[in-house]
């Protein structure tokens, strides 16, 4: 009878946990099918993040919690966390489904700053460790390498901040806000390849140096941001050095026509800010204290990044009537204006003279050319142009011999030895040598408030590979000096336009980076910064 019982308890024990394996079976695939993310949490979506999801005990829910993805915001001061940042022109690292895992894997934080937590932002979660041999060898040492094997392959992301994903069109989507994907076109050197703006939506493309961003916002939709990375350069084939380093602050600063002048008598900054491009006619340059916030459109996306717009000085410009008198001594200077082939005359006394000189002074120095306000281009390049010319065969010649002088130097950088000793230096000196000719746009409709007036075409400097040779033989030859490349004193001790110089003439380093930083600018886009009033205040980044 005993007997009987225990076999009966056991059958019925065995029956009771077979059906509640078979309910907790079909409760955990209810579970499953009722997770919108079960197809997008793995490491081929996500990447990195992949790993993210939260699991504690005490946190669990029937319906599973969204997989954790980056904050990505940025100001005018810090982007992702941090001051400086390191781009790539190709991913580094393992990427995922979601394209906003490809854009962490092109723009990665500064080493140098790593352990450093007076540069990193409000965003990002500081996190100390030591710093490793190779990282202790500088900027680019890494990138020797080839780029594959670097400190960056232990993952980062970590410290940044979390928010939960957003699940639209079958992919895990994070946020990011307009003036941060602004941040990133700028930081990427991208110029707007396409615009359809009508009943049906809107869709935008900027084309940047290391990818492309797409943004579509059909009507009645969320607005959706894309990043594709060029997939442009085989393993080993890519002669330049893996990354190169942008500052968020100063891309602001340029695309909205700022330059900082350092500090004045009273120890506070004194930046300047330069007038949009106007109509034909003859305008005289006026400088307003503290005058730029009440301008629009530039302004505005200064102050939506944080920066202080009524703390900035503005160059003025005033049009003259035709029966207006010239001031005696001003400088006439030939600008492009809003019309196709016609061009307008800005008048130039001395004060104004002394600052557009200090401004060419205090130009930020960068690895690539800029996207840029058209108006702040158009008066340093119609200033130094005299300069550019005057100067054009020394330079040439001199960022020649420098190749041989730093050949050692640069393959430490990360520049392929073959390219180093065969061709870069052709390609610096015809870079300087080569005269552009200017074209007329095909069609007035490529002539919108972005791109008025004559248009370079087939330019191969502004695409960024000739300007990071430039950049990064001017570094080298920079070496000797203390100061920051910022700073130069070529335009404040240079005020009379000079002859031709010959090609032997031997110019020092402060010459070069004052000059090359102006032919930087020549090669920058124009970028049209009121695009943040046709754009969302947020985005999903699928």
């Amino acid at each position: 009878m005993d007997t009987a019982n225990l076999a009966a308890s056991w059958v019925s024990a065995t029956v009771t946990t077979i059906g509640l394996a078979s309910v907790l079976t079909q409760l955990s695939t209810i579970r499953n099918q009722l997770d919108p993310f079960r197809d997008a949490r793995g490491e081929d979506h996500l990447a990195f993040w992949g790993s993210r999801t939260p699991r504690a005990w005490y946190r669990y829910k029937f319906v599973k919690e969204a997989p954790e993805g980056p904050i990505l915001e940025a100001d005018v001061e810090y982007c992702l966390g941090e001051k400086k940042l390191r781009v790539s022109r190709s991913p580094i690292g393992k990427v995922g489904v979601a394209s906003w895992t490809t854009l962490l894997a092109v723009f990665h934080p500064s080493l140098s700053h790593l352990s450093d937590q007076s540069d990193h932002g409000p965003h990002l979660k500081t996190i100390r460790r030591s710093t490793t041999a190779a990282e202790s060898r500088g900027t680019h040492s890494e990138a020797s390498t080839g780029g594959e094997q670097s400190s960056f392959e232990v993952p980062w992301h970590h410290r940044l901040s979390k928010r939960p994903l957003v699940f639209y069109k079958e992919v895990a989507c994070t946020t990011i806000p307009r003036t941060t994907l602004i941040v990133f076109v700028l930081l990427s050197s991208a110029d707007e390849s396409y615009r359809y703006d009508g009943p049906a939506g809107l869709r935008l493309g900027y084309g940047g140096y290391n990818g492309t961003f797409q943004i579509d916002w059909p009507i009645g939709q969320r607005a959706t941001l894309s990043f594709k990375a060029h997939e442009r350069y085989q393993r080993g084939t890519d002669v330049f050095p893996t990354y190169f380093q942008r500052r968020p602050s100063k891309c602001i600063d340029m695309v909205v026509g700022i330059v900082n002048r350092g500090t004045d008598g009273s120890n506070k900054l004194s930046k300047v800010a330069f007038a949009g491009r106007k109509p034909p006619g003859r305008w005289l340059l006026k400088l307003l204290p503290k005058r730029f916030g009440a301008q629009r459109a530039a302004p505005d996306l200064f102050n939506l990044l944080g920066g202080l717009a009524y703390e900035v000085d503005f160059l003025f410009r005033e049009r003259l009537t035709d029966d207006a008198i010239i001031p005696s001594h001003a400088r006439a200077l030939q600008v492009p204006s809003l019309e196709v082939d016609r061009t307008a005359i800005v008048y130039v006394r001395d004060q104004e003279n002394t600052v557009i000189a200090d401004c060419l002074d205090h130009l930020p120095w960068s690895p690539l050319a800029w996207s840029i306000h058209r108006g702040l281009k158009d008066l340093i390049v119609a200033y130094a142009q005299p300069f550019l010319s005057a100067y054009r065969e020394p330079l040439a010649r001199t960022l020649a011999e420098a190749v041989s002088e730093h050949s050692f130097a640069l393959q430490h950088r990360g520049w392929d030895a073959a390219f180093v000793h065969e061709w870069m230096a052709e390609q610096a000196a015809s870079a300087i040598l080569y005269v552009v000719r200017t074209i007329t746009p095909i069609s007035k409709h490529a002539e919108r408030w972005l791109t008025a007036g004559p248009r370079r075409r087939g330019d191969d400097r502004a695409s960024g590979d000739t300007c990071r040779v430039i950049t990064g033989l001017a570094e080298l030859i920079w070496q000797s000096v203390e100061s920051g490349m910022d700073k130069t004193i070529f335009w404040a001790t240079n005020r009379e336009i000079p002859p031709a110089q010959p090609a032997g003439t031997k110019l020092s380093p402060d010459t070069v980076v004052a000059i090359i930083k102006v032919y930087l600018v020549r090669w920058s886009r124009d970028f049209d910064y009121d695009v943040y009033h046709k754009l969302p205040v947020t985005l999903f980044v699928t």
